[in-house]
Protein backbone atom coordinates (compact mmCIF):
# COMPACT_ATOMS: atom_id res chain seq x y z
CA UNK A 1 0.00 0.00 0.00
CA UNK A 2 1.54 3.25 -0.87
CA UNK A 3 1.42 6.17 1.09
CA UNK A 4 -1.66 8.20 -0.55
CA UNK A 5 -3.43 5.28 0.25
CA UNK A 6 -2.50 5.09 3.97
CA UNK A 7 -3.21 8.79 4.23
CA UNK A 8 -6.86 7.98 3.05
CA UNK A 9 -7.46 5.25 4.85
CA UNK A 10 -6.15 7.07 8.44
CA UNK A 11 -8.19 10.08 7.36
CA UNK A 12 -11.37 7.78 6.70
CA UNK A 13 -11.18 5.88 10.15
CA UNK A 14 -10.32 9.65 11.43
CA UNK A 15 -13.56 10.60 10.03
CA UNK A 16 -15.74 7.34 10.79
CA UNK A 17 -14.41 7.90 14.68
CA UNK A 18 -15.86 11.39 14.47
CA UNK A 19 -19.23 10.71 13.22
CA UNK A 20 -19.35 7.51 16.21
CA UNK A 21 -17.95 10.39 18.95
CA UNK A 22 -20.40 12.88 17.42
CA UNK A 23 -23.43 10.67 18.09
CA UNK A 24 -22.61 9.45 21.41
CA UNK A 25 -22.39 12.69 22.42
CA UNK A 26 -25.34 13.86 20.40
CA UNK A 27 -26.97 10.95 22.23
CA UNK A 28 -26.08 12.15 25.48
CA UNK A 29 -27.12 15.37 25.34
CA UNK A 30 -31.08 14.55 23.68
CA UNK A 31 -30.99 12.00 26.87
CA UNK A 32 -30.07 15.02 29.03
CA UNK A 33 -32.88 17.42 27.86
CA UNK A 34 -35.50 14.33 28.33
CA UNK A 35 -34.13 13.45 31.44
CA UNK A 36 -34.74 17.22 32.57
CA UNK A 37 -37.74 18.33 30.59
CA UNK A 38 -39.62 14.90 32.63
CA UNK A 39 -37.88 15.48 35.68
CA UNK A 40 -39.94 15.23 38.67
CA UNK A 41 -40.36 18.34 40.97
CA UNK A 42 -39.59 17.51 44.46
CA UNK A 43 -41.03 20.43 46.58
CA UNK A 44 -38.27 21.72 49.46
CA UNK A 45 -38.83 20.13 52.76
CA UNK A 46 -39.97 21.81 55.59
CA UNK A 47 -40.28 21.33 59.29
CA UNK A 48 -43.55 20.08 60.59
CA UNK A 49 -44.16 23.36 62.50
CA UNK A 50 -43.32 25.02 58.93
CA UNK A 51 -45.62 22.96 57.30
CA UNK A 52 -48.35 24.77 54.53
CA UNK A 53 -51.83 25.00 55.23
CA UNK A 54 -52.91 24.14 52.17
CA UNK A 55 -51.52 20.34 52.09
CA UNK A 56 -55.19 18.97 51.25
CA UNK A 57 -56.07 21.64 48.44
CA UNK A 58 -56.59 19.88 45.17
CA UNK A 59 -56.44 22.31 42.53
CA UNK A 60 -58.32 22.22 38.85
CA UNK A 61 -56.54 20.39 36.86
CA UNK A 62 -57.23 22.07 33.63
CA UNK A 63 -55.54 25.39 35.38
CA UNK A 64 -52.77 23.22 36.86
CA UNK A 65 -51.99 21.96 32.71
CA UNK A 66 -52.45 25.78 31.65
CA UNK A 67 -50.04 26.78 34.27
CA UNK A 68 -47.71 24.17 32.83
CA UNK A 69 -47.83 24.80 29.77
CA UNK A 70 -47.12 28.42 30.29
CA UNK A 71 -44.42 27.74 32.39
CA UNK A 72 -42.82 25.34 29.19
CA UNK A 73 -43.17 28.73 26.60
CA UNK A 74 -42.62 31.50 28.90
CA UNK A 75 -39.60 29.91 31.34
CA UNK A 76 -38.56 26.63 29.75
CA UNK A 77 -34.88 25.75 31.00
CA UNK A 78 -34.81 28.43 33.89
CA UNK A 79 -35.02 27.98 37.56
CA UNK A 80 -37.58 26.77 39.64
CA UNK A 81 -38.10 30.31 41.15
CA UNK A 82 -38.72 32.19 37.79
CA UNK A 83 -40.92 29.61 36.90
CA UNK A 84 -42.66 30.17 39.66
CA UNK A 85 -42.71 33.67 39.14
CA UNK A 86 -44.31 33.46 35.92
CA UNK A 87 -46.99 31.26 37.94
CA UNK A 88 -47.26 34.05 40.19
CA UNK A 89 -47.86 37.29 37.74
CA UNK A 90 -50.77 34.91 36.20
CA UNK A 91 -52.19 34.41 39.63
CA UNK A 92 -51.45 38.66 40.18
CA UNK A 93 -53.42 39.19 37.63
CA UNK A 94 -56.48 36.85 38.04
CA UNK A 95 -56.52 38.64 41.50
CA UNK A 96 -56.41 42.11 39.77
CA UNK A 97 -59.28 44.24 38.91
CA UNK A 98 -57.59 44.83 35.71
CA UNK A 99 -57.75 41.22 34.40
CA UNK A 100 -59.99 38.42 33.92
CA UNK A 101 -60.88 36.33 37.02
CA UNK A 102 -59.56 32.97 36.19
CA UNK A 103 -56.38 31.52 35.10
CA UNK A 104 -57.61 30.48 31.61
CA UNK A 105 -59.02 34.13 30.56
CA UNK A 106 -55.72 35.51 31.92
CA UNK A 107 -53.72 33.37 30.20
CA UNK A 108 -55.57 33.37 26.51
CA UNK A 109 -56.31 36.59 26.90
CA UNK A 110 -55.46 38.06 22.98
CA UNK A 111 -51.79 39.39 23.11
CA UNK A 112 -50.91 38.11 26.83
CA UNK A 113 -48.56 35.10 27.59
CA UNK A 114 -47.30 34.41 24.18
CA UNK A 115 -45.52 31.29 25.45
CA UNK A 116 -48.46 29.64 26.13
CA UNK A 117 -49.65 26.72 23.70
CA UNK A 118 -52.07 24.18 24.14
CA UNK A 119 -49.84 21.71 22.31
CA UNK A 120 -47.03 22.38 24.53
CA UNK A 121 -45.79 19.54 27.30
CA UNK A 122 -46.73 19.62 30.98
CA UNK A 123 -44.15 18.18 32.06
CA UNK A 124 -43.93 16.42 35.67
CA UNK A 125 -41.80 19.20 37.11
CA UNK A 126 -44.07 22.17 35.55
CA UNK A 127 -47.48 20.57 36.75
CA UNK A 128 -45.74 19.79 40.32
CA UNK A 129 -44.45 23.72 40.62
CA UNK A 130 -47.99 24.66 39.34
CA UNK A 131 -49.76 22.91 42.09
CA UNK A 132 -47.06 24.01 44.68
CA UNK A 133 -47.74 27.69 43.55
CA UNK A 134 -51.51 27.28 43.52
CA UNK A 135 -51.24 25.67 47.02
CA UNK A 136 -49.41 28.84 48.37
CA UNK A 137 -51.77 31.15 46.77
CA UNK A 138 -54.76 29.56 48.32
CA UNK A 139 -52.68 29.32 51.25
CA UNK A 140 -52.34 33.17 51.47
CA UNK A 141 -56.45 34.16 50.29
CA UNK A 142 -56.42 31.95 53.11
CA UNK A 143 -54.53 34.29 55.89
CA UNK A 144 -51.32 32.20 56.01
CA UNK A 145 -48.49 34.95 55.90
CA UNK A 146 -44.92 34.43 54.49
CA UNK A 147 -46.54 31.37 51.56
CA UNK A 148 -43.05 31.40 49.87
CA UNK A 149 -44.01 33.89 47.30
CA UNK A 150 -41.68 35.09 45.01
CA UNK A 151 -43.06 37.72 43.40
CA UNK A 152 -44.86 40.37 44.96
CA UNK A 153 -48.78 41.35 43.96
CA UNK A 154 -48.46 44.59 42.19
CA UNK A 155 -45.98 43.21 39.83
CA UNK A 156 -48.79 42.56 37.08
CA UNK A 157 -45.79 42.12 33.60
CA UNK A 158 -42.99 40.59 32.51
CA UNK A 159 -40.56 41.03 29.30
CA UNK A 160 -37.93 38.65 28.18
CA UNK A 161 -34.46 39.87 28.23
CA UNK A 162 -31.01 38.00 28.25
CA UNK A 163 -33.00 35.02 28.42
CA UNK A 164 -34.72 35.70 31.84
CA UNK A 165 -38.03 37.14 32.05
CA UNK A 166 -38.02 40.51 33.64
CA UNK A 167 -41.23 41.60 36.19
CA UNK A 168 -41.90 44.89 35.90
CA UNK A 169 -45.11 47.29 37.97
CA UNK A 170 -47.45 48.84 35.99
CA UNK A 171 -45.32 52.12 36.35
CA UNK A 172 -42.90 50.11 34.87
CA UNK A 173 -40.52 49.64 38.63
CA UNK A 174 -38.78 46.51 37.93
CA UNK A 175 -38.60 43.42 40.12
CA UNK A 176 -35.06 42.92 41.96
CA UNK A 177 -35.67 39.43 43.45
CA UNK A 178 -35.75 40.08 46.88
CA UNK A 179 -37.76 37.72 48.52
CA UNK A 180 -36.29 34.81 49.81
CA UNK A 181 -37.43 31.27 47.15
CA UNK A 182 -38.48 28.03 48.73
CA UNK A 183 -37.17 26.30 45.64
CA UNK A 184 -33.85 27.73 46.39
CA UNK A 185 -31.24 25.41 48.73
Amino acid sequence: MNHKHRVQRLRDLAFKLFIVVACVVLSLMILSMFNDAHAAYIPPTCNASDAPVYSQYLPDSTDVDMLAKTGWGEARGLPDTEVAAVYWNILNRVDSPLYPDTIAEVITQTHQYAGYKPSYPATDRLRNLAVDVLGRWMAEKSGQADVGRVLPKEYLNFTGRNGHNVFKKMGGTVWRWTMPSPYEN
